[in-house]
C-alpha cells in the first residue's frame, strides 16, 4: 500500500528510479509504483538480487524484471501529481482491486479500508469529496467495511454487529434509517479513528432538515451516543419504534418537531428503555410511550409535557437549567454546577456515557448524556462503621473525607443524631485538594444513662459548595459496651458420715444487661467426691457444661456428693 511516483534514481546505478532490491526476500502488493526513471535496467522496481514476490500492484510509466502476478493495468488517475496530491481520482483502476490477503487497515491519512467494497491500491483509500456521513460494520472482534449510507451498512449488517458512524448524516427519503434487526448504531466516532476508547473527539449527528423522521426502529435494537436533531414527522420525530424493546441510550435530542413525542415515540405492543439522554428544545413533548422506561434523562426547554402515556419515569431531571457548557453551540456537556450531577439511579446499569467515558465518576452517575468531566467529589473514610464505647467515656472517632473528584473546594459538614450524645465535629473542610485526605476530628461522649439498648446513630454529610447536589454520606453507629454479671447463690457447707450422699442445689442468675452463655464448672473437688447436674438432672461426668442466660433469668445447677 504505498505510492512511489515521479523519482530519479542516480545515473550512476542500473534502474530502480522506485525501488531497488539487492538481496534479501521481499514481498509486493497492493502498490504504485509509477513515472519513475532511470538510467537504464528496470525504471520503476529492479530486482538486482534477492528473491521478490508479489500481486495487484500498479506499474505505470515505469518497468520492473520482478515476476510480480494479477497487475493493475493503466494509468494511476492521481488528482494531481505535478502539485503533490497523489489521492486518487473518482475514475482511477486502483480503485477495490487490492488483494485482502496483504491489506492494511488504514490508508496514509489514516482513513478507514476498506471503503465501500474492497480496498483501493497504493497509499489513499479513495473517499468521494463533499461526503460526511460514515458508517462501519464491525462484528464484535474486528472493524469491518465503512460505507457512505447508513441504511446500506444496516442493510449490510447482521443480528449482533455493531455500527459506528462518523460525521453529519441527512436523508432524503421519509427517514434517515430504518433499524430492523437486533443491533447497535453508535456514534462518537471520526473517519480517522475508531477506536472505541477514543469515542467523543467529534459529534455524529443525524440531521433531518426539518423534513423527515430521523430512525425508524422495528427491532430490539440499540440506539447510542448520537446527535439527533431537525426530525420532523407526525409523532416520534428524532426516534419512533414500531416493533421491539429497543434501549435508547446516551443521545443528545434536540430541536425535533412532532404533534407528540417528538423525540421518541412508539406503538403499542412495543416496551422502549430510554436511559441516560439528553433531551431538550423539541416541538410536541419529549418521550410518547404506551409502556416503557423512562430512566436518568434531562428534559429542558421542550413544549408539551416531557413524558406521556404508560412509561415508567424516575431520576429524571426536568424544567431545572441543566447547565450546559454551550448548548446555543452544540455543547451539551455538563458544567461542574449542573444540576444533573450525582442525580441518577445509583443501580442504573448503562455504565459509559456518549463519549465513553465511565460512569459513574462520581458517588452516583449524572443523568442525560454526558457524565461531566470536571465535577466535585468526595467520600468518607470509612463510609460506613459500628464502634464500641463505654458509658460515661469520651471517643476520637477515625472519619475522614477524601477528595476523589477533578476539583479543589470546600464541603460543608452536618449531622443528623438519633439519642443528640455530645458530639463535636468541624462545620466544614476548606480548600480540600484533589486526591487530599482531611482528618475531622470528631469526638463523641456517651453519656452515662446511655444503656446497650439506647444506641447512638449518626449520619454524616458533606455537602460540595461548587454544587450542592453533590454529596457524600457515613452513617456511624455507636453501641454502648454492656455490663456483665452472674450471681450464684447459696453457699453450702455440710458435715455428712462416710457413705451419707447429699445433693446441693445453686441457683445461678445472670445480673448482667444481654443475653450471656456462662460456664458451669466444678474447679476444685480434691478427692473427685462430686458429680456436676444440669438443671434437668443430665449428669455431666467431665465437670462442667455451658448454659445461655437471659438478661435477668435464673437457672439450676446440681452438685452430688
Amino acid at each position: 500500500h504505498n505510492t512511489i511516483a515521479n523519482n530519479a534514481a542516480p545515473a550512476a546505478t542500473d534502474g530502480g528510479g522506485g525501488i531497488s532490491i539487492f538481496n534479501g526476500t521481499v514481498t509486493v502488493y497492493n502498490n504504485i509504483i509509477a513515472n519513475n526513471t532511470a538510467a537504464g535496467g528496470s525504471t520503476g522496481l529492479y530486482e538486482a538480487g534477492g528473491t521478490v514476490t508479489g500481486s495487484h500492484n500498479n506499474i505505470f510509466g515505469n518497468t520492473t524484471n520482478a515476476t510480480l502476478t494479477d497487475p493493475i493495468a493503466g494509468d494511476p488517475l492521481f488528482v494531481n501529481d505535478a502539485s503533490g496530491d497523489y489521492h486518487l481520482e473518482a475514475g482511477s483502476p486502483n480503485r477495490d482491486t487490492a488483494t485482502a490477503a496483504f491489506t492494511s487497515d488504514v490508508d496514509f491519512e489514516r482513513q478507514p479500508r476498506p471503503f465501500n467494497g474492497a480496498a483501493d491500491v497504493g497509499a489513499d483509500e479513495y473517499y468521494p469529496a463533499g461526503v460526511t456521513c460514515f458508517a462501519r460494520l464491525n462484528n464484535g472482534t474486528a472493524d469491518g467495511e465503512v460505507f457512505t449510507n447508513l441504511q446500506t451498512a444496516v442493510d449490510q449488517a447482521q443480528i449482533g454487529d455493531l455500527i459506528k458512524i462518523a460525521g453529519y448524516c441527512t436523508g432524503t427519503g421519509t427517514e434517515i434509517v430504518t433499524v430492523d434487526k437486533a443491533i447497535t448504531l453508535q456514534g462518537g466516532y471520526q473517519l480517522t479513528n475508531w477506536d472505541p476508547s477514543e469515542r467523543g473527539q467529534g459529534s455524529t449527528i443525524l440531521d433531518g432538515e426539518n423534513s423527515r423522521r430521523l430512525i425508524v426502529v422495528t427491532a430490539d435494537a440499540t440506539v447510542d451516543s448520537l446527535h439527533l436533531t431537525n426530525g420532523n414527522a407526525g409523532t416520534g420525530a428524532a426516534v419512533y419504534v414500531t416493533v421491539g424493546d429497543p434501549l435508547i441510550s446516551n443521545n443528545v435530542i434536540y430541536s425535533n418537531t412532532a404533534t407528540s413525542g417528538s423525540a421518541i415515540a412508539s406503538d403499542p405492543g412495543t416496551n422502549v428503555n430510554v436511559q441516560f439522554n439528553t433531551i431538550v428544545s423539541n416541538n410536541g413533548g419529549g418521550v410518547n410511550l404506551p409502556i416503557g422506561t423512562v430512566q436518568n434523562n434531562i428534559f429542558y426547554d421542550n413544549t408539551g409535557a416531557d413524558t406521556s402515556g404508560g412509561l415508567i419515569a424516575s431520576f429524571n431531571l426536568g424544567s431545572t437549567d441543566p447547565l450546559f457548557v454551550d448548548a446555543p453551540g452544540g455543547n451539551y456537556r455538563l458544567t461542574a454546577a449542573s444540576p444533573a450531577i450525582d442525580f441518577g439511579d445509583p443501580n442504573a446499569t448503562v455504565n459509559t456515557d456518549f463519549e465513553g467515558n465511565p460512569r459513574p465518576r462520581g458517588q452516583r452517575p449524572d443523568v442525560g448524556a454526558d457524565e461531566a468531566n470536571d465535577y466535585p467529589s468526595a467520600s468518607f473514610n470509612p463510609a460506613n462503621n459500628t464502634i464500641n464505647i463505654e458509658r460515661g467515656t469520651s471517643l476520637n472517632v477515625p472519619l475522614s473525607l477524601i477528595n476523589d473528584g477533578t476539583l479543589e473546594g470546600t464541603w460543608d459538614i452536618t449531622v443528623d443524631q438519633v439519642q443528640g450524645w455530645p458530639l463535636s465535629v468541624p462545620a466544614q473542610v476548606t480548600n480540600l485538594a484533589v486526591d487530599a485526605q482531611a482528618n475531622l476530628g470528631v469526638v463523641i461522649t456517651a453519656p452515662l444513662a446511655a444503656t446497650p439498648l439506647t444506641p447512638e446513630t449518626v449520619t454524616f454529610t458533606a455537602t460540595s459548595q461548587i454544587n450542592p447536589n453533590v454529596q457524600s454520606v457515613s452513617i456511624v453507629v455507636f453501641n454502648i459496651i454492656p455490663i456483665r454479671g452472674v450471681t450464684a447463690t447459696p453457699t453450702y457447707s455440710e458435715t455428712l458420715l462416710p457413705g451419707e450422699v447429699i445433693t446441693f442445689t445453686h441457683t445461678i442468675e445472670n445480673m448482667g444487661e444481654f443475653t450471656d452463655t456462662f460456664r458451669i464448672q466444678i474447679l476444685d473437688d480434691p478427692f473427685g467426691w462430686g458429680t456436676l447436674y444440669q438443671a434437668n438432672f443430665t449428669a455431666e461426668p467431665d465437670g462442667e457444661y455451658d448454659v445461655e442466660i437471659a438478661s435477668g433469668a435464673i437457672t439450676e445447677t446440681h452438685v452430688r456428693i
